[in-house]
């Protein structure tokens, strides 16, 4: 009995031997496959190329169509200091396939009222990006935090609960005041230096606590150092790419430029821009 247990063991021992063996085989082959076999796309090669050839440059540079990077913003560049020239604008534009960019009045700061929605709202998204907080978490809104000058949800009473996702669509959607407010209110201040520090925007910190329509905070910024947060928002520096996409298409789904569009012909403007582009490609 005990010379057929050791063989039943040993063929046990056997079969599962030969079972390894045939996974690691299989695993082996199928590796081999994939190195022999796989064949990237014309993309990824590009890319690949240029960062053996050339380690210091924008590895991008082969992900663009030449044609697309060749644009002649002069005939946008004279519209835009026509109008700066008449009033008191802070204009900058910036093709980002390339970095060509219109600064008109680019040492005038200005006001920038609910602008300063932005930043708080990408604070709250990476306090959903590194897990503290989720998007179906509701926050309460206090009577601190009502503020009727823009908005709706002010007249919510005190104590309703409202999910983050829904503040930020209210506060980047809407530019309500109050969403705006009960973001801020939860975040804590280490959360706002750290955005601002990675964007380099250390001295407009001090008056981020404050209401955008108070006297006593001077806030003021060039349109130039604004667009450090689109600009990071686009190229995913400070929010994953998960989340700048979330929050990009937030902001477009703001159709309100009332305000933008009683100083500048925004719709000319943008159609402008469109076929100084298209005339390229």
């Amino acid at each position: 009995m005990r010379q057929n247990g050791v063989k039943n063991s040993n063929k046990r021992n056997f079969y599962a031997m030969a079972i390894s063996a045939a996974v690691v085989l299989a695993s082996l082959a199928l590796s081999i496959f994939s190195f022999f076999f796989y064949i990237p796309s014309k993309e990824a090669r590009l890319y690949e190329d240029i960062i053996k050839k050339y380690p210091l440059i924008d590895p991008a540079q082969g992900l663009y169509k030449k044609e697309d990077l060749i644009v002649d913003f002069q005939p946008l560049r004279n519209d835009l200091e026509k109008i700066g020239a008449r009033r008191s604008l802070s204009i900058y534009f910036e093709y980002l396939p390339t970095g060509a960019n219109i600064n008109v009045n680019k040492d005038l700061a200005i006001w920038p009222a609910s602008l300063i929605k932005v930043p708080i709202a990408m604070a709250a998204m990476k306090k959903v990006e590194n897990g503290t907080w989720k998007l179906s978490n509701e926050l309460v809104i206090l009577d601190v935090d009502k503020d009727k000058d823009y908005g709706t949800l002010f007249k919510k009473p005190s104590g309703t609960t409202i999910t983050i996702e829904d503040l930020l669509k209210e506060s980047l959607i809407n530019s309500d005041n109050t969403a705006h407010f009960v973001l801020l209110r939860n975040l804590e201040n280490s959360e706002i230096e750290d955005l601002y520090d990675h964007l380099g925007l250390e001295d407009v910190l001090e008056a981020l606590k404050k209401s955008p329509s108070a006297n006593s905070s001077d806030n003021r910024i060039t349109a130039k150092r604004y667009s450090i947060f689109f600009r990071s928002l686009y190229k995913s520096t400070y929010l994953s790419p998960e989340y700048s996409e979330k929050f990009l298409d937030l902001l477009s789904q703001n159709t309100d430029n009332r305000y933008l569009a009683g100083v500048m012909p925004m719709k000319d403007i943008s159609m402008k821009v469109y076929k100084y582009v298209s005339e390229y490609k």
